[in-house]
């Protein structure tokens, strides 16, 4: 990207800002409204990766000195949204391959680990916004809209955080899907490719992929007498039959016994 558009592109991420004016507030606030407006403008695709950073020209596009920008871009640099070069300054940090594999694989920890106390205290409005959170998304992969797809993910990863009560883990979890938007800004043309050709082949190139069903294990308590376990399997599977979508569902206990649960408790029907 050229100077002039990177700089027409932090003009416009600068409208709207609730500090309209450098002289309206402290310098404290000044530096967060750069600072969103930098980010956001990463974070949304508009400065690709690679685009480079010139504290001279964001000086004049912000209207503070120097020193105001270089304090910004070292807390971009902290959040790994830009790459700090000496010699050569600031620019949008370009991801590796190995880099995008420790975001991803810092995800599925993390957030693996909030799904149990998140389902402690998901209600009934939590469970409204993830899934209109969920339809955005959907909406903007079937318009095409990649960048948007991928803001709408990020808020509804970042929702699952906030509603599991943690606000540790759930400022770690919007730090990451920042940094995974810069991967998807990199690797995001072949991974919507894959999701289209997955939309567009017949179902029986791709067995794995059209199965439509999920299977679930259980684990309880060593000691764990069997009557208890086939209780647990049983209802395990009554309340797979009362989530929305799903058609049928069973639970095999360590007797080797297949529960439908459908069925009423005394029916059976040996796997």
């Amino acid at each position: 990207m050229t100077a002039r558009r990177v700089a027409s592109v932090l003009r416009a991420a600068d409208k709207g800002s609730a500090i309209s004016s450098p002289a309206t507030g402290a310098g404290a606030q000044r530096h967060e409204r750069i600072y969103q407006a930098v980010s956001s403008a990463i974070i949304e695709h508009r400065l690709q990766p690679g685009a480079r950073l010139r504290e001279d020209a964001l000086a004049e596009v912000f209207g503070v000195s120097r020193t105001g920008i270089r304090k910004v871009l070292q807390r971009l640099a902290m959040d790994q949204l830009i790459t700090l070069t000496p010699g050569k300054g600031a620019s949008v940090t370009r991801p590796s391959a190995e880099e995008a594999r420790e975001v991803f694989e810092a995800r599925r920890l993390v957030e693996g680990g909030l799904m149990q106390p998140l389902a402690q205290v998901l209600d009934a409005k939590g469970v409204e916004q993830l899934r209109a959170l969920a339809a955005q998304e959907q909406v903007a992969l079937e318009a095409g809209e990649q960048s948007e797809a991928i803001q709408c993910s990020a808020k509804f990863h970042s929702a699952l955080a906030a509603l599991a009560g943690n606000e540790t883990l759930a400022t770690f979890v919007v730090q990451l899907c920042s940094r995974s938007s810069l991967i998807l800004a990199v690797y995001g043309v072949l991974l919507f490719v894959t999701y289209g050709l997955f939309q567009a082949v017949p179902g029986g190139f791709i067995p794995t992929q059209d199965k439509l069903y999920l299977i679930g294990g259980m684990k309880l308590p060593e000691g764990a007498s069997l009557d208890r376990t086939e209780a647990v399997a049983r209802r395990v599977s009554e309340l797979a039959m009362n989530t929305e979508g799903v058609s049928d569902a069973w639970s095999t206990g360590p007797s080797s016994t297949t529960y439908p649960a459908s069925a009423p408790p005394s029916a059976s029907a040996q796997s």
